[in-house]
This record gives structure tokens, sequence and C-alpha cells, in this order.
């Protein structure tokens, strides 16, 4: 689909080319839900390319230069249970080119609030950890008229663009538990994989923790696309962090480790958590990132609220009762003597 938008930014004419529209489909098979037409937002996104545009021009200039855009080639990409993900590719008159995500919620009101503020807590977390998150640019609301011009029908739509994350998949769960790559030909990871996947996405929330606002991002949503993944021959994944919809405050460090003990979410017949199989690579986890003072104090504090926050965890008492002994009994690193991180993923 073709349409020839004519830009006010920059006075010069845009070719933008929309493609891939089609029906997508959750793990389940599930056709996704959707609040519009595909036409109704073509016509709404080159309008508001053709008046004044904040953040489509402007974003994509801030990496390609001041040089007039003449091309926009936008594919649909991904789609989750709040939004529609891009990928645009855009080229200049000094045919430079350069590849963004578009972001674009699926309908007004409550999906729309939550679209913008996402946008704005990818802008606070990507300054904090830019290597885990994904570098967010400017947004705003794009006008999708009522069909019938009803004022009370009329929308606004948020958007916003990101960095494009070349080599990277979605990240989803599969019917057995373990990690997969939603693309065409899907992977999935072994369990020993799955565990190191876990153990990094704890490491993530951990880096991304706030200790003096005491702030901490909800736990992911993992089928709903909030991490990709880029693969390794190594076994050495990297992962990046895409959508953030709440941060929880005020959050203590043990509230927060008690949260990630005591979540799981519904999966079929099954329930999944981001617990790794085994306590020790759960602790090298605050290990690795807070070192082992602070872990060893944080889970000091957790144990001394044990009762209160370790009401309904999603482990067995064996496994609290092998993690408290193992972060209560302090290893003086001095000594060369450390606990073992089990990363290294066999290829």
């Amino acid at each position: 689909m073709k349409k020839l938008a004519q830009s006010k930014f920059n006075k010069t004419s845009i070719k933008v080319l929309w493609s891939g529209f089609r029906p997508l489909f959750d793990y389940w098979g599930n056709e996704l839900k959707r609040f519009y037409q595909f036409d109704t937002l073509v016509n709404s996104f080159n309008n508001y390319l053709c008046g004044k545009d904040k953040f489509i021009i402007p974003s994509i200039q801030k990496v390609l230069g001041n040089a007039p855009i003449t091309s926009l080639k936008i594919h649909l990409f991904q789609e989750g249970k709040y939004q529609f993900i891009f990928h645009l590719k855009a080229e200049n008159q000094k045919l430079k080119q350069a590849h963004f995500a578009l972001v674009i919620a699926k309908d007004g009101d409550e999906f729309s609030k939550v679209a913008k503020s996402e946008h704005q807590y990818l802008l606070v977390l990507n300054k904090k950890c830019p290597e885990l998150v994904v570098k967010p640019f400017s947004g705003d609301y794009l006008f999708f008229p009522d069909r019938h011009n009803r004022k009370e029908f009329h929308r606004k739509i948020y958007a916003y663009l990101t960095q494009w994350l070349n080599g990277f998949d979605e990240l989803g769960v599969n019917k057995n538990l373990q990690f997969f790559v939603n693309v065409s030909n899907p992977h999935t990871f072994s369990i020993e994989e799955t565990n190191w996947i876990k153990s990094k996405i704890i490491e993530t929330i951990i880096h991304l923790y706030d200790d003096k606002k005491r702030a901490s991002i909800a736990l992911p949503e993992i089928a709903s696309g909030d991490f990709v993944i880029k693969r390794s021959p190594s076994g050495q994944h990297r992962l990046k962090l895409i959508a953030c919809r709440k941060i929880i405050k005020p959050i203590s460090p043990p509230e927060l480790i008690s949260k990630i003990m005591t979540t799981s979410w519904r999966w079929g017949n099954n329930k999944f958590s981001l617990m790794p199989d085994e306590p020790l690579d759960f602790l090298n986890a605050f290990y690795n990132v807070l070192g082992e003072e602070k872990a060893i104090i944080w889970f000091k504090n957790l144990w001394e609220q044990e009762v209160k926050l370790i009401r309904y965890p999603v482990i067995p008492q064996k496994y609290i009762k092998s993690l408290k002994k193992l972060s209560t009994t302090k290893i003086t690193m001095a000594t060369g003597v450390k606990i073992p991180i089990k990363n290294k993923i066999k290829e």
C-alpha cells in the first residue's frame, strides 16, 4: 500500500510504503483483537505527517541529520495485547538510511494511556541502563476521526519511535514453560538456557531498581512481548527490555525479592514464574548485580520479614530453605572463595 505525504516539517514529498498487513495470532492460535482498520491508521498517520509533526521526522533526523526525508517504508512486525510494532525504514535525500520501531497503541483511552506511560518509563529506564533497555525517541497522538464524523467517537491514538534492534526476536513462552523466539521458524531454548534467561531477566529487574526512590519496574509480561533476545552461538544471548507498563513504588529490596518469589502467571494449564530451578542461580542474579555484601543485606532483611513477605511462594519450601542457607552464609571474596556463577550455556 503506497501513500504520498507532504510534510510541512521539511517541505518535501515523502513516499510512504506500508506492508505486512495481515492477521496475527497469539501462542494458542487465537487471532489478536483489533480496534480499528489499517486504512484508518494509514490515513491518520499521513495526515499527521502533513501537519505539525512533532515526533516522526524530528526523531528520524536526530539520527540521519537535517537532510530532507524522502522515503518511509513501514512493515507490521509484531502485535501484542496493547500495541502494534512496525519496522520503519527511513531514507533521506543523501540516500542515508536508518531503522526504527514505530509503536502504535491499538486503541484510544486506556490503551493509549498505557502506551504513553510505557514511553515515559522507557525514557527514564534507558537513561539509567541503556545497555539493557531499548532507546526511545519522541512520541505524540495520532488523530483517528470517526467514519461518521461523530465527535464523541473521535480517538487519539498514542504512538512513539524507538531504535530498531537488529537481530533481536520477540521472547515468548511455550506450553512446556520454556522460552522460545516467536519467529516464522520458532526456536525453543533448552531448560538450561531457560533458567539462564530467567536469571538475566531478574538481573535486569535489579539493575533497574531505584534504591533512593524505592521504585521498581513491574514484573515483565513475557507473553506480551516485553523482552526481545538476540541469540548467540556461544550461548551468551543478549536481552533487551522493550516495554514497561508500570512502575511499582514504594517497594523495598526485600519486598522486591518476595515479589519475584511469589508471582506467577497462568499459562495454559500451568503456571509460569521467573524463578530458576536452582536456588543458587536465583541468588547469583543478585550477587552479579549488587555484589556480595549488599546482596546479603537484602536477603537478611527478607528473612527477618519472611512470614509477612513470603506467604504464597511459587517455589517449594525445600527451595526456600536452601536459598536461606546459601544467602546467610557469608563468603569472603578476599580469600578467593566465591559462589560459582553458572551463567555459561553449553553449546
